[in-house]
């Protein structure tokens, strides 16, 4: 065992930042906010115990020094997440506001293939209903894409629907309340019009430069063109139609739409080339000042002007630490591919914001970094000739492709419920158009749609239709996308634990870096297998409810809910079924061996080999059921939209958002953490 850890100990430092992430991650996970006082003092006691344990390392045994280090940073990572998470406090709207004005200056717009969404500040808000007013609110409307938008920095009054960020829908799922919470947005809504009461705008922003470059291109009056820019150089979310989308997901280059370090390897890569050839036309300059040393400055200052003006989303700003980490080792020539530097980047973005951890993007972009980074470990020059570079070249894009296909799986299986089976041939096929073409082409073309040229972002939108043409082909093939079952938060810390173990284990004598990682992945895959579906559904307010029927499909109370619109999905998705072409709501019932629902006089009974259980939505039927429901052996179960004080049944009353299994188990979802205050 000592032989064994002290082969490990010089790669404790490539453990600690994940350790701290673990802790960081739980705290995001438990269903309730946890009692702490002084969270950053508790953070920084642990951070003095660790120093002392290094201190003292020599003097007690090795295991117990790495089992007590782990400990701590573990308790590091839960703690200072809970003190930066408490130092936000966000405003948020006390309810939902169906009619509401809001008065705000407009800090942000985006772009999407059908809507524009508009970004207030300093709002504030009026409803007439119980004469509310908010003040000091950030609010995210979403408005008709054809309607002409504001300006950035303009003082607008509209008249809005508003509602106040919803927690998750499924146990684990996607919380919005905590994505608003943690971006600094009040309330989220819709309007249908707006109007301008102070147009000066003299708000001198990122923002602003993104919008002025935005419609510039648009005003070429190229939608396809537009999308490419907006989406490639621009960082707008969902700037391509839906169905282009879809066809990419299927196709596994969905990545190639979201800024990371591919776009700023190529722009990093082209620019490079760029000053590098051109130094090199100077002689009295190559001779003083190393050529690549001399391309090295231009290449960062423009790839930091990439960072910002594409959003600066977090796997972008890794991407730019990494390359500004790749150029200084390129300068002193030192090795490029540092395992090392990744995860010290990894650390700081944590430090930076702990809720990072929790996010798909940061997931996705280390984990492929992580892979390829792997892969490349121990490389070293050969001589080749040109075929044989060539077809190596082939060899490491294909390798490339499959390891961080492999390494992002259980990221991509987590939050979006299934994998692209074709994505190889995807990438194969689509990634050197992009390279070649698209990216450079949207690129230069962004820069002279400045100056009134739109040919090559015209180049780029005819090229980008043989992508399409490969993607669409791709998607239409027998099962392109795989769907996968709810991975629990714990199967998948199992699975990030054996990837570690994979990547970070000293190969011993029985390569236990191997059997150590594939233990942690079939204990993950159990528990994915052991996994229950619910067969009942209901959002916090009870307004929106499903029933699961004998073929495994969700019946649903109503086909379609204003401020639940993403349930609906998230609930099939969780449910592990297909999306069935119409979602009809319940009128009749349902009749199954198993499960069945008979709805009269506008009440819903759900019976289950278990349990039964009645769903009213309307105050008059509820009012007149109560009593017989509520009589014993009746009901297991009540789900009303209305909050209702019963005290004969009240342990049978449910409330706020919860799921019900087929043993009659409720398992509520989380709403009292603080981001749902």
């Amino acid at each position: 065992m000592n032989s064994f850890l002290s082969r490990q100990y010089p790669n404790f430092i490539l453990w600690a930042p994940f350790i701290m992430a673990f802790g960081m991650a739980l705290y995001f996970a438990i269903p309730t906010e946890p009692v702490i006082v002084a969270p950053y003092m508790m953070s920084m006691l642990c951070t003095a115990s660790l120093f002392m344990v290094y201190r003292r390392r020599a003097s007690v045994p090795m295991l117990f020094t790495l089992i007590l280090s782990a400990a701590l940073l573990f308790a590091f990572g839960f703690f200072y997440a809970a003190g930066f998470s408490r130092n936000l406090s966000t405003p948020t709207i006390s309810r939902d506001m169906r009619i509401a004005t809001a008065t705000g200056t407009v800090s942000g717009i985006d772009y999407t293939a059908g809507r524009t969404r508009i970004f207030m500040n300093n709002s504030t808000i009026n409803s007439p209903y119980g004469n509310t007013q908010q003040n000091n609110m950030n609010i995210r409307i979403s408005m008709p894409g054809d309607l002409p938008p504001p300006k950035i920095g303009d003082r607008i009054n509209m008249d809005a629907t508003l509602f106040r960020p919803m927690p998750a829908d499924v146990p684990g799922g996607f919380d919005m309340a905590e994505w608003a919470y943690f971006n600094g947005i009040s309330a989220t809504g819709y309007s249908n019009g707006f109007e301008i009461t102070d147009a000066t705008h003299n708000e001198n922003s990122v923002a602003k430069l993104r919008d002025n470059i935005y419609q510039k291109i648009a005003s070429h009056d190229n939608a396809r063109a537009t999308a490419l820019a907006g989406s490639l150089i621009l960082g707008y979310k969902r700037a391509l139609p839906e169905t282009d989308s879809v066809a990419a997901k299927a196709a596994g280059i969905a990545h190639v739409f979201s800024i990371s370090g591919f776009h700023m390897t190529l722009v990093g890569g082209w620019i490079f080339a760029i000053f590098y050839f051109l130094a090199r036309m100077f002689p009295n300059i190559a001779r003083r000042i190393p050529v690549r040393n001399f391309a090295i400055v231009p290449t960062g200052i423009a790839l930091c002007f990439y960072l910002v003006v594409s959003g600066a989303g977090v796997a972008t700003q890794r991407a730019l630490v990494m390359a500004i980490i790749g150029f200084l080792a390129l300068a002193f020539s030192r090795n490029l591919f540092s395992m090392c530097s990744a995860v010290l980047v990894f650390g700081g973005l944590l430090l930076l914001d702990p809720h990072h951890v929790t996010q798909a993007g940061f997931q996705l972009s280390f984990s492929a970094v992580f892979g390829i980074l792997w892969l490349f470990r121990d490389r070293k020059f050969e001589h080749r000739t040109r075929w044989q570079k060539i077809g190596n070249g082939l060899k490491t894009v294909a390798l490339i492709d499959i390891i961080a296909t492999a390494f992002t799986a259980p990221f991509v299986a987590y939050h979006f419920y299934n994998i692209p089976v074709y994505s190889l041939l995807g990438n194969l096929l689509c990634l050197p158009l992009f390279s070649l073409a698209i990216l450079p082409l949207t690129l230069v073309g962004t820069v002279t749609a400045m100056f009134g040229f739109f040919l090559p972002l015209d180049l780029a939108a005819h090229v980008y239709e043989i992508v399409l043409g490969i993607t669409n082909w791709i998607a239409g093939l027998p099962g392109a996308v795989f769907q996968t079952p709810a991975i629990p938060g714990s199967a998948l810390a199992l699975m990030v634990f054996g990837l570690l173990s994979f990547i970070f284990i000293i190969n011993g004598k029985h390569r236990l870096n191997i059997i150590f990682a594939g233990i942690f992945a079939v204990f993950s895959l159990v528990m994915v297998a052991l996994w229950q579906r619910p067969i009942f559904y209901a959002t916090h307010d009870r307004e929106l409810v499903a029933f699961m029927k004998d073929d495994g499909t969700l019946q649903f109370n109503k086909s379609r809910s204003g401020n639940h619109k993403m349930a609906f999905g998230a609930w099939e998705n969780f449910n592990w079924t297909s999306v069935p072409e119409s979602r009809k709501p319940i009128r009749k019932g349902f009749a199954g061996e198993k499960y069945s629902v008979i709805c009269e006089n506008r009440v819903c009974i759900y019976t289950t080999p278990k349990w039964k259980l009645a769903y009213i939505q309307q105050f008059v039927p509820l009012a007149n059921s109560i009593k017989s429901l509520c009589m014993p052996g009746n009901m297991d179960f009540i789900v009303t939209y209305w909050d209702l004080a019963a005290p004969d049944c009240a342990a049978r009353i449910l409330s706020g958002g919860f799921v019900i299994y087929k043993n009659g188990n409720v398992k509520h979802i989380p709403a009292n953490r603080v981001w749902h205050k």
